[in-house]
């Protein structure tokens, strides 16, 4: 009897130990999950402020180009600007917004070609997203039509660029595979801070409103 007794709870003391190890390993993992991912966010965020930093030295003095800190070019012009970068209603870009795309491109593309051609680097090109956006004005569908055509011409217009074309083909191919045109219409209307008019529920600036960007999205290279 004292034997059975004594086995008896020499097996349960071994059954608890094993699932307290057992525990413990579960959040070690998870501790290095969690650990992991924290790591791959910072990189990426530190990437992006290293890409901001360069557009901006890059674009400061140019009127219609503006930065945030994840690397989106914003082209939008101010209502006290006499420029426009679309005329009213249309989707052709004017003279002033191929002026613009003419000095964007060429350091654009050279970073991107920095991430793409260095295979030792920890990062790669997921997406790159250009995005039309309008103001409310008419309505949501004749938006829609106008804020995708508007991006896709500015598509055709960096795509078929001299600066572009001279880098290899298989650059060319991944940019081309990579790249995506969106039409948001009206969806993202921006207030005077440049703030998304659905989170502040300030009023719409209709001038910052109307706009394309560039939207560049990179992946942590596992």
């Amino acid at each position: 009897m004292f034997w059975n007794n004594s086995e008896e709870e020499h097996n349960y003391w071994i059954s608890y130990t094993d699932l307290v190890m057992g525990l413990l390993m579960a959040f070690i993992v998870i501790s290095m999950v969690l650990f992991s991912r924290d790591s791959e966010q910072a990189a990426l965020d530190g990437k992006y402020r290293e890409l901001s930093e360069v557009f901006e030295i890059a674009f400061s003095e140019l009127e219609g180009i503006e930065v945030t800190d994840d690397a989106t070019v914003t082209f939008v012009l101010e209502d006290t600007s006499k420029k426009e970068l679309f005329p009213s209603g249309k989707y052709h870009p004017t003279d002033y917004m191929l002026k613009l795309l003419r000095d964007f491109v060429p350091v654009y593309y050279e970073e991107l070609y920095k991430i793409f051609s260095m295979a030792s680097d920890t990062f790669i090109i997921k997406e790159i997203r250009i995005e039309g956006h309008t103001d409310s004005d008419d309505s949501y569908y004749n938006n829609l039509k106008l804020s995708a055509l508007r991006a896709g011409k500015i598509q055709d217009h960096i795509r078929y660029d001299t600066t572009f074309t001279a880098y290899p083909q298989n650059f060319q191919d991944y940019v081309r595979y990579n790249s995506v045109v969106c039409g948001y219409s009206e969806t993202r209307l921006l207030d005077e801070d440049g703030n998304y008019v659905f989170e502040t529920g300030c009023p719409e600036d209709k001038d910052r409103s109307r706009r394309v960007e560039f939207r560049t999205i990179l992946e942590y290279k596992k």
